[in-house]
Formats: C-alpha cells, structure tokens, sequence
C-alpha cells in the first residue's frame, strides 16, 4: 500500500482536567521505519484510566511525560512498511497487512518483571503513543491480532486484558478450573479477567456500586453480583457465598469504596474507606490479592500508622500473597492471545467515538461511568 507523506495526530501540550491541551496537528511527516522497526496504520485505540491520568498531570508513576508526547498506549495496527533487520538481527517476521497489537513495555520479551523493565519508557508517556494516523514500533514489540477480533475489540487487549492475564496466570498459584475469583469494579482489567475466569471453569464475584453495571456483568455470564454501596461490608458477603472459604483470586484496583473514578485535581469525591483490607478479607488462606491500580485518591497523603498496621495485620492472619501486578510480557500477551482465540472471548465495547471526538472520549472516561472500554475509531 502506499505510504503517505503526512498525517494527523494528537500532542499533550499541556496537561490539567480540562483536557485543552489535547492537541490535533495536521500535516506532520510520516515517519520511517528505522532498523528493526516497521510503519503501522492505526486503526482503532482504547483509553485507560492511565491515559487520563497522564492528560490530567494525576499520573503518578514517578517517570514524567516526554514533552508534547503522542498519548494512548493500546491500539489495533496494521503494518504497511518494513525497515530493514538490525546488524546482526533475524530477519523481520512481519508481513505488509499483518494486524497486530503493541506490548505495552517495549523490550519486556519475556521472564518477570524488573527494575529496568518498571524504567523502560512506555507508549502514551515516556514515549509516543498512538492517537495518531501512523507509527513507527520496533517489530519485536508486536504481537499478532486473535483472527476474529475487529479493531475495536483488538486493541482493548494490550494493557487491561493483559494485566488480567498476569493476575490470574503469572505467579503461582496459577488459576485453574474450579477457583473462585472476585473482581471489583467493572473496568477493563476487571471485565477482562471476568472473561478469563469465566472461560478457566471458575465462579466469579463482581463488584459495583451500579446494579446496571452488575446486571452486565450477569450477561457476561458472571455467577454473583454485589453492590458495595448496598452492603458496605460486602466482604462478609464474598464469605458467605463461599461458605466461609474465601476466594482463591482477588483482583484489586486499588480503589475505595465508592465509584472507582478516573481522579483528577479537581476531584471531590467522598469515600467511604479503602477497599483493600476488604480484598484480603475476602480472600482465603494460601489466595492471591493482586494489585492493578490506583483508581482511589492518591492525592490523599494520610499517614495513617494504625491503618497500615491493620493492613498488615488483616494480611498475616488471612495468610494470602498481596502483590503488585505491572501489565505483561509480549511471550505473556501472545500466550494470553492463544486463550482468546481458543475461547473466542469478545470484550464488550461501552462507545466508540471518532478520531475528532478525541476530547470527548476523554471527558467520558474521566467520569467513570464507562462500563469495561470506550474505543477511538480512526477513519
């Protein structure tokens, strides 16, 4: 296909809950693939709630934004342009037309996670991202599109359905069939990993404070429905259903008790208590709570002594593993991609917007009343 010259694209010129410093540039150079690299065509993008917080300046990983960065780290892309190999290098295995995702850390081919993979820039943030016609990727940073997915769907799998993947299949205790997995929220890596469950031969909780949202989960096929603003102490609820067990797998967002909002500095929310002493309550002797997030108000800096002692408490005597969870590997998505393309798992889409409906997407996801992905549609 022919390579154009020029093309639009989004910049981050400044960053505040306004989202004014969404930026769309017109006739900017299509860049060259350079060794080892290929040209890819975006064809859809979906927002994560680190986007946001990224346009926000509330993002806080302490690895700042390149100036004006490209944002949106997951997309559907197609490749239309091949570089040559690096010196020394295998051949580039993709083909002009092939479909394919980006990992979200460039680099982090395989094995567990480490210091230089947590300091590798990433997509939408310490590097370009791809609300943008065009980009250029390194090819071993790519995985194949499952054949029945469309872009839309696609390109919601890079970082919630992966990091889903890693809760329930990249430590031990691996998931198997039988578990019992409890999911708060209805966001991405939530709905993600109710799918994966779901498709292992495991009974699911979810958790919302929207009996809407619940009831979308109950189509998804989820086995039981909570909503925490009904039951406050919805993790006594998670024992009775399990007949005081407790669930093998907790996937934690690291949220409140209350909507798990995008925050932004102009946030006035009012919670009613972190959510986490609950997961480990919830959890049974020998389970896992992984942690995805930081969907709570992280700019609330108390020095709470006591909580944190009664956090620590709450986690010696349920005897589970706390861990913090950092997307995935490319081997981890393309093993993650196998599942889907076995399973058929489509991942329910909440809207889509146009490419010139950027802001609007944006100010939709901030509010956090989305259910799993809100998606960007290139032409």
């Amino acid at each position: 296909m022919a390579v154009p010259k020029t093309m639009q694209r989004y910049i981050l010129t400044s960053m505040d809950e306004s989202f004014q410093g969404l930026t769309l540039q017109e006739n900017v150079p299509v860049p060259a693939p350079a060794p080892g690299q290929v040209l890819v065509k975006v064809h859809a993008l979906t927002l994560n709630a680190r986007d946001v917080q990224i346009a926000t300046n509330t993002y806080p990983n302490p690895a700042q934004p390149k100036k004006d960065v490209i944002p949106v780290s997951d997309a559907s892309l197609s490749v239309i342009a091949i570089g040559p190999p690096l010196p020394d290098g295998e051949p580039i295995k993709w083909k002009i037309g092939d479909r394919v995702l980006p990992n979200f850390t460039p680099g982090f081919h395989a094995g567990k996670i480490n210091h230089k993979v947590v300091s590798a820039p990433t997509y939408g943030g310490g590097r370009d991202g791809f609300l943008c016609e065009y980009q250029v990727v390194a090819a071993e940073d790519l995985v194949s599109i499952p054949s029945y997915l469309t872009d839309e769907e696609a390109c919601t799998l890079p970082i919630a359905a992966l990091t889903a993947y890693n809760c329930l299949y990249g430590y031990e205790p691996l998931l198997k069939a039988g578990d019992t997995v409890l999911l708060l929220g209805t966001g991405g890596c939530s709905i993600a990993g109710l799918q994966m469950a779901l498709a292992a031969g495991c009974t699911t909780i979810c958790t919302s404070s929207s009996d809407s949202k619940l009831a979308r989960c109950k189509e998804l096929g989820a086995h039981h429905l909570i909503n925490y603003r009904a039951t406050p102490e919805w993790e006594k609820e998670v024992r009775k259903i399990t007949g005081g067990r407790g669930v093998d797998h907790v996937i934690e967002i690291g949220g409140k008790d209350s909507e798990f909002i995008v925050p932004t500095p102009a946030s006035t929310v009012s919670y009613i208590g972190s959510a986490l002493p609950k997961s480990i309550a919830s959890c049974k002797m020998g389970g896992v709570v992984s942690i995805i997030g930081y969907l709570s108000d992280y700019n609330d800096k108390r020095s709470d002594s006591q909580g944190d002692y009664d956090v620590a408490k709450s986690i010696l005597f349920a005897g589970c593993t706390v861990r913090g969870v950092f997307v995935g590997s490319r081997e981890q998505f393309e093993d993650m991609n196998r599942l889907y393309e076995v399973k058929k798992i489509r991942p329910p889409i909440d809207k889509v917007y146009s490419f010139e409906q950027a802001k609007e997407a944006f100010h939709y996801v901030a509010k956090g009343s989305h259910f799993n992905k809100v998606v960007i549609k290139m032409q």
